[in-house]
């Protein structure tokens, strides 16, 4: 169960990030480095102003104290590297979503991202599997998945046809 008030600074920390729960805090950056080109293969767009990236947080907080989602932020030495979020974490199964920021990329930042949400799904001991929805195409995120021994199985068709950027 995450329960902000009694979680400690680093709610997950791999050998170079710390990941923390999603704050106000963190909305200036999910602005600047949530770019066209991050969104390539995702199913939102970068926030168009300060509101929707607002509108952002507030729903992502409201989601993790239904315990519906666990969403963190990564940062190394305080700098921002990327964003991971379990969702569906009140089902058995729950779905990854991950992006690291540009400058970030090519560091293993999401392979240790990836693999600490992991790690704490396991430890919850109450799904029956983890999915990481990825487009066929984006071979990275595929490759970050095998990381941690998964599967490629299928793409969200879904994500392909309402998406303009794919």
């Amino acid at each position: 169960m995450i329960n902000s008030a009694s979680i400690a600074k680093n709610f997950l920390q791999t050998q170079d990030l710390e990941l923390n729960l999603i704050s106000f805090e963190d909305q200036q950056d999910l602005i600047k480095y949530l770019t066209k080109d991050i969104c390539q293969f995702m199913d939102n767009d970068p926030f168009a102003n300060n509101h929707e990236a607002k509108r952002f947080i507030e729903y992502h907080i409201e989601l993790m104290k239904e315990n519906r989602v666990l969403t963190l932020i990564a940062r190394k030495n305080n700098v921002f590297v990327g964003m991971i979020c379990l969702a569906k974490i009140n089902t058995g199964i729950p779905e990854f979503g991950l992006w690291v920021a540009k400058h970030q990329q090519n560091k293993t930042y999401g392979k240790q991202m990836l693999n600490a949400v992991y790690k704490w799904a396991l430890e919850q001991n109450k799904f029956l599997y983890l999915l990481y929805p990825v487009i066929a195409t984006n071979l990275a995120s595929r490759k970050i998945v095998e990381f941690i021994n998964g599967h490629y199985l299928y793409h969200k068709e879904e994500i392909i046809k309402q998406h303009k950027h794919v």
